[in-house]
């Protein structure tokens, strides 16, 4: 689905232009309003609003208006609000947040506790933390006698954190360094299949919203390749084979989107997805 512009309205104020644009566009409908003259028109018009009048009805609209969510993590943003609005789960989540590290040196144990209070952290909203704990789960994992599939959990937490937090560049080469992990594991192929398409496809999500194109689409081309193998293995997976290729189609209206292809980026976007 193509991203929609809407006016950017930051702490209750409108931008100048807007103001302007507003006021004119609501001149233009007072005006459309004015009786004609001739046998249509209206036996009681409608009092004219006056310019004082409608700056005013333009800035008491301008303070009460919430632009709607524009991209898929705006959506995204609203839910982890909504979620965060059940007292109970926020209370667990604090405790777990604000805990103190267990006095070890069992790497184990340590990657386990900063992995749940990375979670937690970044349930109740807190970004930061949940950046910093997910570093030293991967780095008391990477150290650590856990599997490959433990670990590129963690990394795969910490990748998509980093990006949530902005640092684009980072948390795509921690989702790269998860991919080729599992790739290379003696993991079940059907595990590793569905993870690599997953995986593909968002990371060509997220390279085209970091503006590169180039790189979204090497991963894009992955994605595709992975499906189609997963999609020979004579195996029954019907959940899977219908939700993997709507993973990919999304990935590929976002590049597109991203591109200005906004036409294909439209067309493939899948509807039981939701917004791409």
């Amino acid at each position: 689905m193509m991203r929609i512009q809407w006016p950017m309205f930051i702490e209750g104020k409108t931008p100048s232009f807007m103001k302007s644009f507003l006021i004119l566009a609501l001149a233009s409908a007072l005006l459309a309003g004015c009786p004609k003259e001739g046998a249509d028109a209206p036996i009681s018009p409608s009092p004219v609003m006056s310019v004082e009048q409608a700056k005013k009805v333009t800035a008491k609209f301008s303070q009460h208006f919430t632009p709607p969510p524009r991209t898929i993590k705006d959506i995204t943003a609203i839910l982890d609000r909504e979620k965060r609005e059940n007292p109970a789960s926020v209370a667990k989540a604090h405790i777990l947040a604000d805990k103190t590290p267990p006095k070890t040196k069992d790497t184990i144990v340590l990657a386990k506790f900063y992995l749940k209070r990375a979670r937690a952290a970044q349930e109740i909203g807190r970004t930061r933390q949940a950046i910093k704990d997910f570093r030293y789960a991967a780095h008391y994992a990477e150290r650590g006698d856990v599997s490959a599939r433990q670990y590129s959990h963690m990394l795969n937490g910490l990748g998509k954190t980093e990006v949530k937090g902005g640092n684009y560049n980072s948390g795509i080469a921690v989702l790269r360094k998860a991919i080729n992990l599992l790739e290379g594991s003696d993991l079940h192929p059907v595990i590793i299949g569905i993870w690599s398409v997953v995986q593909n496809a968002r990371l060509a999500g997220f390279s085209a919203e970091a503006g590169d194109i180039e790189v979204a689409e090497k991963f894009l081309r992955q994605a595709e390749d992975r499906l189609a193998e997963f999609l020979l293995m004579k195996l029954k997976f019907e959940y899977y084979r219908e939700l993997l290729p709507a993973y990919v189609a999304s990935a590929r209206a976002r590049v597109n989107d991203f591109r200005g292809k906004l036409r294909e980026a439209e067309m493939t976007c899948p509807p039981q997805t939701g917004p791409c």
